[in-house]
Order: C-alpha cells, then structure tokens, then sequence
C-alpha cells in the first residue's frame, strides 16, 4: 500500500542509561548550588537582623546613660573604682537617686528613693529586651574640676539566639562628662550679679562640701576665700572663720566655743578672752519691765541702776542684792544671817553640807587656826562591835550611829547609820581586805566609803594601811579582834572605844624580883593605849607586886599592889600602854597570875 504523501514518517528514539545519569547529576548540582545559595542568603540576613538589634539597643543604652549622667547633680560613686552600677543624684526628687545597673544579663533602671532615701528603689524597669544579652558593664568616675566629673563605661551585648551563625556579639568604651550644675538645675539660677540656689517651693535637699580649714573653709562668701565655715577635721564639729583665723566653734555634742577651739563639756557655752569682756543685754529699767514673759533666769544690765539684773520667779532683782556691799576685792554683808544649801540659816553661816579649806583651815577667835582634822578624823559616835549571835567564830556586827573617815590626802568625809556584818570568810568589801584567813592573828576593822556615800566594813592585817577595794578612798579605824589558834574569833564587846573580853591568862609565873616583860600579842592589839585586867596570888608573906607600862616602876600610870589578908593578892588593875602589847611587872614572895579582861583605843 502506498503512503500518502504528506505522510511524514515517524520515528523514536528512547535516552540511553548514560543521558539519564547526566541528566540526574547536573539537575543536583543545580539544587545544591540554589540551596547554598537561599541558605547564605538567610544567614546573612539573619546577622543583618541580630547585628541592627545589638547596635540598636547599644544606642539607646549610650543615649540613656548619656541623658541621665548629663543632667545628674552628682556621680556618686568612688572615683577610679570599677562597679556595675552607676549611682546618680538628681534634682527631681521623685527620681532621687537614680541607679543603672547589670541584673542576670539585662540592663535595669531604678528612678526614686527606697526604703533607705540614699539607696535607689526596689522598682526597676529593662534597658534591654529578651533579645540581647549584656555579658559585662562597668562604670567607672574620673574626677575633673568642679562640675566637669566624667563616667567611663563599657558595653559587652551579644544577640539572644540559639544559632551560633546569629549570636553577633558587640563591645562600647564610651565616656560621659556631667556638665556644670549651672547649665541644668533650673534651681541654680544666675542673676545680673548674684546666683541664687534653690527656689520657693522647690529647694534642694542636700548640699555636699568638702571638710575645708581653718585658713581655707569650704563654705566662703564672695571673694572673700577666709571667711566662711568649715569641718575640723576628724571630728564632727564645725568652725567658723575670719581673716583665716578660727573665731568660734560647735562641738559634736553642741558645745558652743567663742574665743577657744575646746569648749567645756559642761557648758552649752564657753566664751575665752584675756583681752575683753561679756556684755549683756543693756536696758534701762522701763525697758527691762516691757520685757514680755521674762523667764526665770533672764540675765540683764540695768542702765538705770548700774546694776546686773537677774529675773526670779516673779520678780526682777539686783544681782547680789541691796544687803551686800562691795568694797575694793572684799564684799561684805552687814544684817542678816547666811545660808549655804539652807533657805532658813539659824546662825550667822549655816552650811548644809562639807566644808572645805584646801589651805590655810579655820581661824577660831583666839586666833589659833584648825589646819588637819585631827580630833575629826576616826571620830564616832555609839560604835557598838560584838561577835555575830548565828556565827560568833567568823563573823562580826559592826554599828554607828556616825563616823568620820578620811581618803589618802586628809579630805574628811562623814557617813551615818552604818550597820553591817563583817566576815572574815569573805573577800572585798564586807570582808576580808586580802589574802586568806590566818591563824593567831589580829585582824583590824575598818569602815570604809566612796565617794559617793556607798559605805561598808574591812577586815585587815594592817592597822594603818588596808588594801582598799576598787572605788573606796575614805577610811576610819574602828578597833580589832583576834583571831586564835583555832581561827576562831575571840568574844569581845566593844562600846566606843572600850573593849571587853573573856580573861585571858597573860602571866601565870609571878616570880621575878627585877622589872621582866609581860607580852600581851595575844591579848590586846597593838592599836590598844591602855590595858585593863586583875592580879591574883597565892598565899605567902608579905607579898607585893608592881604592874608598870614601863620598866622603872616608878612613872605615873604604874600600879602596886600588896598582901591584906592571908598573905594573898587579888585585885584589878587599869594601865596605859608605853610600848605596844607589852607591859612589865615584879613581885617580892609569892607566886600568881595576871589577866586581861579589855583595854582602851
């Protein structure tokens, strides 16, 4: 069969395995390169995106830093020193102070006070978003002139992405100069020829000087820079200067110095000159009398009377009054009697209280003058001694009605009503002046006082010179006890000065024809003047016995006694002391005893 002609013949042809594998090959590497290619591009934009939102919020960090440091009235933090947080002082106390600091990563602004009005408040706001993080900030103040301070900082923010490619990281060194406070503070206003500071209404709260000197003080006025006040240093008071010289002064306390850089403590105000004088308030007499309300105490000089006066209660008054007279240095007063702490003197001078003569003492009529308190000093009155009823051994009551004592320089002092129990088992005050308890030992009795009226009892081996307790300096001797061998307190009873006691044997030999020594150690202390006791002998002929404080037998005080009946001796026998516990004696025939039954301060 025959085609027709415009029959075009067809034919195919299928892609060998070769042209497949090209085909596939190149169409990979086509898909490759284009994801590459969308794949850089999206990095790429993605660190565009982080790097415009790290710069960004640089900015806007080193555009609030710079705001709030511009118009600051003071840096406050220490200068040189490198902190996290920036410290700023405004004007606007709503915003006072101002604190910028790093907080886990984020950059936050407190504006106001806190609880403390010096610390910042604890309500905050983010200088920075989720989307940074600020790894480091560091504040740093370098002092210039005045007005001029200048904050150093630096940045470290990196972008907040898990994406290694998108964690853009950006450091700022940057610095902040504050600008005079003139040029801000609307409160600092600069006039033709004068500033004024502060406004009605809107005052500042704090002004901050430097401590200044006497010659240079930090608050001056106009040119001239010695005039003013200042600190002195190291202290808490304050001086105020002229010509660089200092003129007055208050202390911590509020002592007020004119004239001296060390007011006295007990007075509100000390004024010192060696050149010129006080001078109060002058007024005539009408004058004085329109004073309203006068208070008690108003201090004036009367020009109408050349007189000082003084307001009291309810009535102006002469200082000294009519009745005095002064004549040269003396001053005298010619009626009346006067009273020293008493408003009802019975005699010429009545004086409730001490009165001290520190030379010279008190002149009496005849002229003689009383310099010491000899015939004051250990003086009492009802002194009653006796051993303690519960422990008679170790204890002993002491009781005056009142005593005079003295302090190292003779200074008397009086205490009345003592009544206490000394204890030889006891330490200090009460007791026992020092060490332990000993043995055959005379223990001596003090009364003992402060200054301030606390009065008490001391035991002590010293009969001049006890070991006083902490804050006692007055002391009056008031008599003795012994203490045996079985450190047991002898019985006595002591009325003033007299002491009685159980007899105790002293002699028990009579038989020396020559004038021997009788030791009474153990009978009398050595404070004793005079002994008092008995003599008893047994019958023999024509007996005689002298009892003698010294060894002649032939000086006033020597006692003899002699046989009446059956040739025996008894009889008492009272005696002066010459040498302390020690009295003498001799006999003729016979044999006996002497006893001490008390003795005599």
């Amino acid at each position: 069969m025959e085609l027709p002609s415009n029959y075009n013949r067809i034919t195919t042809k299928a892609f060998t395995l070769i042209e497949v594998l090209i085909y596939t090959a190149l169409t990979a590497v086509v898909g490759m390169l284009m994801t590459g290619i969308l794949l850089s591009v999206s990095q790429v934009h993605q660190r565009e995106s982080a790097s415009t939102e790290v710069t960004g919020q640089l900015n806007f960090i080193t555009q609030t830093i710079g705001r709030l440091v511009r118009t600051a009235s003071n840096i406050e933090i220490t200068a040189g020193v490198s902190t996290s947080t920036l410290k700023l002082r405004m004007q606007d106390s709503t915003k006072d102070p101002t604190c910028i600091s790093l907080v886990s990563g984020t950059i936050k602004l407190a504006e106001g006070p806190g609880t403390n009005p010096n610390d910042c408040s604890a309500t905050t706001s983010d200088l920075t978003n989720s989307r940074v993080v600020v790894n480091a900030l560091n504040f740093k103040k370098f002092v210039q002139y005045p007005g001029h301070d200048t904050v150093s900082y630096d940045v470290q923010m990196t972008y907040n992405s898990q994406n290694p490619k998108a964690q853009v990281q950006r450091s700022l060194s940057s610095a902040i100069a504050r600008v005079s406070a003139a040029t801000f503070d609307s409160s600092l206003l600069p006039g033709n020829t004068t500033y004024e500071i502060g406004q009605s209404g809107s005052a500042w709260s704090k002004a901050y000087l430097g401590d200044g000197t006497t010659g240079g003080p930090s608050y001056t006025f106009g040119n001239d820079t010695t005039l003013g006040i200042f600190k002195v240093a190291g202290t808490s008071t304050i001086g105020f200067s002229t010509q660089g010289l200092e003129r007055m002064r208050i202390s911590a306390s509020g002592n007020v110095g004119i004239g001296t850089d060390n007011p006295s403590a007990s007075a509100l105000l000390d004024i010192y000159s060696t050149a010129k004088g006080f001078l109060p308030p002058r007024m005539t007499t009408a004058q004085r009398d329109a004073v309203a309300s006068p208070s008690t105490g108003l201090f004036i000089y009367n020009s109408t009377t050349n007189a000082l006066n003084v307001y009291s209660s309810s009535s102006w008054g002469a200082v000294g009054g009519s009745l005095w007279t002064a004549s040269s240095t003396a001053i005298y007063y010619n009626a009346g009697n006067v009273g020293i702490g008493t408003s009802i003197p019975a005699q010429k001078l009545s004086v409730a209280g001490t009165i001290e003569s520190t030379t010279g003492g008190i002149k009496f009529p005849d002229g003689s003058s009383q310099i010491n308190v000899v015939g004051l000093r250990d003086s009492y009155r009802n002194l009653v001694i006796k051993n303690n009823t519960t422990n008679p051994n170790y204890q002993m009551n002491i009781s005056v009605d009142e005593v005079i004592l003295q302090d190292t320089s003779e200074n008397p002092f009086r205490i009345a009503n003592l009544s206490v129990t000394a204890d030889i088992t006891a330490s200090g005050a009460n007791g026992l002046d020092t060490g332990s308890e000993a043995a055959s030992t005379w223990y001596h009795i003090w009364a003992i006082a402060k200054s301030d009226g606390t009065k008490a009892t001391l035991l002590s081996t010293s009969a001049t010179s006890p070991t006083m307790p902490s804050g006692y300096t007055f002391k009056a001797y008031l008599g003795a006890v012994y203490n045996n061998s079985s450190s047991n307190f002898y019985v006595l009873f002591q009325m003033n000065n007299k002491v009685a006691v159980n007899q105790v044997n002293v002699l028990s030999d009579l038989s020396s024809a020559s004038f021997a020594s009788i030791s009474l150690a153990a009978a009398v202390p050595s404070t004793a003047k005079a002994i008092m006791g008995y003599i008893t002998t047994n019958e023999g002929a024509d007996v005689r016995i002298v009892v003698s404080p010294n060894n002649s037998g032939n000086e006033i005080g020597s006692q003899m006694f002699w046989s009446l009946v059956n040739n025996r001796i008894q009889g008492g026998y009272n005696i002066y002391i010459i040498t302390a516990q020690t009295i003498y004696y001799r006999t003729a025939g016979g044999s006996g005893s002497i006893y001490v039954t008390g003795w005599e301060y």
